[in-house]
């Protein structure tokens, strides 16, 4: 008998090896002697994408608390409920609750539904995913369940 997805081991990412952090450092290194003023610029968009990001988290935090409120009581049991478990392996149910809350842009553990939109919705970015399809290609025929 197969164990239940509570048992499933932890997802635990890989972390990056010290050769490859030694190859950025020295790419990072080189920018800096070498083209001093690659480095400012560099410098003036962190910051600038610092402060766009202090402005938009507190809008971000907003939608999530609202969510909250709004799903108050639900949890995976009720995430795994819309899918058939004949059809659907409970442990990859289990993994993509898990992986959908690690991915949310909040602190906050928001109940997911099956029915929420990963980019309207959960406010997840196409980069942030590994999709083979473009979210707007009119051409993109997701299997029928």
């Amino acid at each position: 008998m197969k164990k239940a997805s509570r048992f499933m081991p932890k997802y635990e990412p890989e972390k990056a090896s010290a050769p490859v952090l030694a190859v950025f450092l020295a790419i990072a290194v080189a920018i800096a002697i070498y083209q001093p003023w690659y480095l400012t610029v560099l410098a003036e968009i962190f910051l600038l994408v610092m402060v766009w990001s202090a402005i938009e988290q507190p809008k971000v935090e907003r939608h999530f608390s609202e969510l909250c409120k709004d799903r108050y009581g639900l949890s995976i049991c009720e995430f795994a409920r819309e899918f058939d478990s004949k059809v659907v392996d409970t442990w990859v149910i289990r993994a993509v609750y898990e992986q959908l809350q690690a991915a949310l842009p909040t602190k906050q553990s928001v109940p997911i539904k099956a029915s929420d939109s990963l980019f309207d919705t959960l406010l997840l970015d196409e980069d942030d995913l590994d999709l083979r399809f473009s979210r707007g290609n009119s051409t993109t025929h997701w299997p029928k369940s």
